[in-house]
């Protein structure tokens, strides 16, 4: 599983505590990852696994970044403003996570959580985190509290503060733009897949199969039609139907035939050709109107299936039914059904 870069990492987002730094590396890898299987639809139990990781490790670095926070800031606002954030990050996340099980479909509720987490971990790291390190920086270099605090918002402000904001921005559009172009890719795939599969039964089947644009000339052809035309394929093109199946030309057969085809978009039935070579043949021809998206006709899909020896069979059973098995004279079922 490839993952989804929602939350690029750069150099912007150290802090300069090397924990820290690695920790938060590793909470952006899993959402990351989260972002890959939600963009790959994945299963509900896969995405539920990731999440719950995701979820577990944000416990994990709470604790570890709180408790460097906790032996510089103790006691002190911003330490007390810092763990409340926290805390709301739980509880919003928690309230997400419950839509899930009761509201919303999970993989809906993901794609909220992931724009959440994005915003919420960027503003994290860039605008509290920054801060509170350049503090702690300060102070192991010497700086009492005080001092240290103060040198830190001097560094956060300016220049810096419209950076943070330029990130935080172009980070909230990236999010949301790189899973649904995950997702089209994943569904562009699927289609093409399709595709793939529709065009090997295409060339295989041993039915014949061809387009024809509004005037029934073919615009393609499965290997079975030209073969059964005899003529390659570069010799159907641009022919007319009627040309290369003449039983499309039957006087009983157009009585019908066409004014059907108009009418409902669809014929069936079974028409007699002769080969290139002069054999004869039934085929059970379905003719089907394509349109475009105005509801016009633009194209014809046919397919013929060779029947004759169903037909065959078919004479054959109704030559016994209807003749004596030793004269072969009719018998009295064929003179009370000419009658």
């Amino acid at each position: 599983m490839n993952t989804v870069d929602v939350f690029p990492w750069n150099e912007n987002f150290e802090t300069g505590i090397l924990l820290i730094d690695e920790q938060h590396k590793r909470l952006v890898h899993l959402l990351n990852q989260l972002a890959g299987h939600l963009a790959y639809q994945s299963d509900i139990p896969t995405l539920n696994n990731i999440f719950n990781e995701l979820v577990e490790y944000t416990h994990y670095h709470f604790e570890t970044e709180e408790g460097i926070w906790e032996r510089f800031f103790c006691d002190d606002d911003w330490e007390i403003e810092h763990k409340s954030t926290h805390f709301n990050f739980v509880s919003e996340v928690s309230r997400l996570k419950s839509e899930a099980e009761s509201l919303k479909p999970f993989d809906s509720v993901i794609e909220d959580l992931l724009s959440f987490l994005t915003h919420w971990l960027a503003f994290h790291i860039l605008e509290t985190d920054k801060r509170m390190a350049k503090a702690v920086l300060a102070m192991q270099s010497g700086l009492p509290l005080p001092e240290a605090k103060q040198q830190a918002e001097q560094q956060m402000s300016g220049g810096m503060k419209v950076l943070i904001k330029a990130i935080l921005n172009m980070y909230d559009s990236l999010s949301g733009r790189t899973i649904q172009l995950m997702c089209e890719i994943k569904e562009r795939q699927k289609v093409e897949g399709k595709l793939r599969l529709a065009a090997n039964v295409f060339d295989n089947t041993l039915d014949a199969i061809c387009f024809t644009d509004t005037d029934f000339k073919v615009i393609d052809a499965n290997p079975s039609f030209c073969q059964e035309a005899g003529y390659p394929n570069a010799d159907v093109l641009g022919k007319n139907l009627r040309q290369l199946k003449p039983g499309l030309t039957d006087e009983n057969l157009a009585e019908g035939f066409w004014e059907t085809l108009k009418q409902r978009g669809h014929w069936g039935g079974i028409i007699n050709n002769r080969y290139k070579t002069g054999e004869m043949t039934a085929d059970w021809l379905t003719l089907s109107a394509v349109k475009n998206h105005n509801g016009l006709v633009s194209n014809y899909v046919a397919i013929f299936s060779n029947v004759s020896n169903l037909v065959q069979r078919q004479q054959t059973l109704e030559r016994i039914a209807h003749h004596d098995a030793l004269t072969g004279l009719p018998n009295r079922l064929l003179l009370r059904d000419r009658l």
